[in-house]
């Protein structure tokens, strides 16, 4: 897992790459297995760049708690890896990113989840769901979220 995180750090397959200060953002795995990968597709940031982290340190903690509770291990991942040339990505940012079947192959998840509108892409999704940052911004869909991962692994 590590050498394909660094694999997707060393990307320039498409010109975004070079808007990124310190390198594309690669996935965080959250606890010690990956029973899910979510995928988000939020807007990297140059925060993200820069500490190179999918999440916020207050989402990754209230995430990181529902998935504890639920004992559910996690990768998290971006739909695209780099910031985009202006305010949102185009069709060619999304269909040049491959990274995430890739990840998919990799990390092996028993579930993947679409957080965001996924696009362009042949990544079979188990749940889509709204952004994670809304997602976890509101009580009520962070309840909803808890229980939709919960019966993910209800046989």
């Amino acid at each position: 897992m590590s050498n394909l995180k660094t694999q997707i750090q060393a990307c320039k397959q498409c010109p975004l790459f070079c808007n990124m200060k310190v390198s594309p953002v690669a996935h965080e795995i959250i606890g010690e297995k990956v029973d899910i990968l979510i995928v988000t597709y939020n807007t990297v940031k140059k925060s993200n760049d820069e500490a190179q982290e999918v999440l916020s340190t207050i989402n990754k903690t209230l995430l990181t708690q529902i998935l504890t509770d639920l004992g559910i291990g996690a990768a998290i991942t971006f739909g695209v890896k780099c910031q985009p040339s202006g305010l949102a990505y185009r069709k060619a940012d999304f269909l040049a990113c491959d990274w995430v079947q890739k990840e998919v192959v990799a990390l092996q998840p028993k579930k993947v989840i679409a957080a965001g509108l996924p696009r362009y892409t042949n990544v079979k999704f188990d749940l889509k769901t709204p952004m994670l940052n809304r997602l976890l911004s509101s009580t009520q869909l962070t309840k909803t979220f808890t229980l939709q991962l919960k019966g993910l692994f209800i046989d």
